[in-house]
């Protein structure tokens, strides 16, 4: 089995809605993703998946949630 992992991090803000209490009104949170490909065979190149790709892919979706409410999204 071969893997990869990359991580990224972002900053979001969110409330909780049908709750009572201060996590009701808006506030934030650090987050860290990480991200697990795993395999069993290896490109011709001896790779699993291009490193800087999935770290790229990554950078995409964390960026569009930084500093963001996060409940603004589906």
């Amino acid at each position: 089995m071969f893997e990869v992992r990359v991580e990224a991090d972002f900053a979001a803000a969110h409330y909780l809605t049908h709750y009572h209490g201060k996590c009701e009104r808006l506030h934030g949170h650090n987050y860290r993703v990480r991200l697990w490909a795993r395999g069993t065979e290896l490109d011709a190149g001896g790779m699993l998946i291009d490193f800087g790709v999935l770290k790229n892919h990554l950078r995409e979706v964390c960026g569009r949630l930084d500093h963001q409410n996060l409940n603004d999204f589906p």
